[in-house]
């Protein structure tokens, strides 16, 4: 039930971890959220019901939201849309409640957030939400029920689009420009689809088909080869692409979480059972994604979650309680204050 926040500019190891106490049960999601000029926010999930607003400055969870009318359910996943206008949570039976946070809500000042209704998103566990970066109407769900699913705030009584069903979804994210989600499955792939919020001439439920029912009449899907397709949408073809990863960690290692760089279309990087971070890349949106970069080190094993610093050329991962920082060996290394040693060392 602990947050934990590593400062990179701290001068001495002793001030660079901070720990939170904020929740009383395993921590679910946890989103940052930037108020330019006042100081970082955190947003968190629990399995203790609860979503909580917590000031870093002053280590106090200043903001909670209770879980669905005073009914404790585990709150599974959460996301924040990047107007901080809203804030999307769901439980371990499929229900989301998206809140409204006022101003004050962000200013370390305690205040009741205004909450939504209950909306039935999945068939049991709601697994993943993500608000699309440029539009904070689109929301992207994976669940346990192998369902992927993108909404429209404004109008939730019926999804835009669904894919499915496969294995239970773990996560499916926006890309910085809001037009690509990634997904994660434990049918042992990463899904990647374009154009995602385009409304389809009319609802469907899309799938995966191999090329033995290329001939049958599943008109929702087109198989262009063993790994890429695309569906039909109101305009025409939209593409879609997987990745064969192993994601099924069992119960001792967190799910793998793959993430977008911040800011170079196209990539994204997720930790393996190889004990490998793997960086993926896909030269244009026609092009399906392969394995750019495979990195490994002697002190490295099984990382859980590896992703892109937005603040330095850096990549972190995170493995047995380990962080590592893998930077470019031709460029100057930005270190933080108090490592000792050298790159190499590191």
């Amino acid at each position: 039930g602990t947050l934990t926040a590593y400062k990179m500019t701290a001068d001495s190891s002793d001030d660079a971890l901070r720990i939170y106490p904020v929740h009383q049960a395993h921590v679910t999601a946890v989103r940052e959220v930037d108020v330019s000029g006042l100081f970082p926010l955190l947003v968190s999930s629990s399995y203790d019901g609860t979503v909580k607003v917590t000031d870093l400055q002053h280590g106090i969870a200043f903001n909670t939201l209770e879980s669905f009318s005073g009914e404790v359910c585990k709150v599974t996943a959460l996301d924040v849309s990047g107007d901080r206008q809203r804030i999307a949570y769901a439980n371990d039976k499929g229900q989301m409640v998206v809140s409204a946070p006022n101003e004050a809500g962000w200013k370390g000042q305690a205040t009741r957030m205004k909450t939504g209704l209950r909306h039935k998103v999945h068939q049991g566990k709601a697994g993943y939400l993500s608000f699309s970066p440029t539009c904070s109407h689109y929301l992207a769900s994976g669940g346990n029920d192998g369902m992927i699913r993108m909404w429209d705030l404004r109008k939730l009584d019926d999804s835009i689009w669904d894919f499915g069903p496969v294995r239970a979804v773990k996560t499916a994210s926006f890309d910085p420009t809001g037009t690509s989600l990634l997904c994660s499955t434990l049918d042992d792939k990463f899904y990647v689809f374009q154009e995602v919020t385009e409304v389809p001439s009319f609802k469907q439920t899309w799938k995966e088909f191999s090329k033995a029912h290329k001939e049958a009449k599943f008109s929702s899907w087109v198989a262009t080869n063993g790994n890429s397709w695309a569906m039909a949408g109101r305009q025409g073809l939209r593409g879609c692409s997987s990745v064969a990863h192993p994601n099924q960690t069992g119960l001792w290692i967190t799910d793998f979480e793959p993430l977008w760089h911040p800011s170079v279309g196209g990539v994204f990087v997720s930790g393996s059972l190889s004990r490998e971070v793997q960086v993926f890349a896909s030269p244009d949106p026609d092009s399906r994604f392969t394995t750019m970069k495979n990195l490994t080190d002697d002190d490295v094993t099984i990382s859980s979650f590896a992703a892109f610093m937005p603040q330095y050329d850096l990549m972190v991962s995170i493995c047995y309680g380990k962080v590592a920082f893998w930077g470019r060996p031709e460029t100057p290394f930005p270190l933080p204050r108090h490592f000792a040693g050298d790159m190499a060392a590191l």
